[in-house]
């Protein structure tokens, strides 16, 4: 009986070392994995800041453009008034002629 014992004791002690030893794998597997996942979450992050970027010197160059288009509007709106004028005062012009 004592040797049913030992052989028990032994399996058991065995499976045990078997388990750690794979418990131990498993860990430095997922280490690896939770490291690269880190990693592209650290590249993606600094694109994220990039875009960003990008977006705000869109937004800025968005906002001078309007406002570009606003001063040429205004000048056509202008211009046509004194062409409307120039041609009002024409017309006078060649009435009294």
């Amino acid at each position: 009986m004592d040797a049913f014992y030992t052989i028990v004791v032994i399996t058991f002690a065995s499976l045990g070392v078997v388990t750690l030893f794979n418990h131990l794998v498993r860990t430095s597997e997922t280490k690896a994995t939770n490291a690269e996942i880190l990693e592209d979450i650290e590249k993606e992050e600094a694109r994220i800041a990039s875009v960003q970027t990008e977006i705000k010197d869109l937004r800025f160059d968005s906002k001078i453009l309007d406002e570009e288009r606003l001063a040429i509007e205004s000048q056509t709106q202008c211009l046509l008034k004194v062409e409307d004028t120039f041609t009002r005062y024409r017309e006078r012009n060649e009435g009294r002629q």
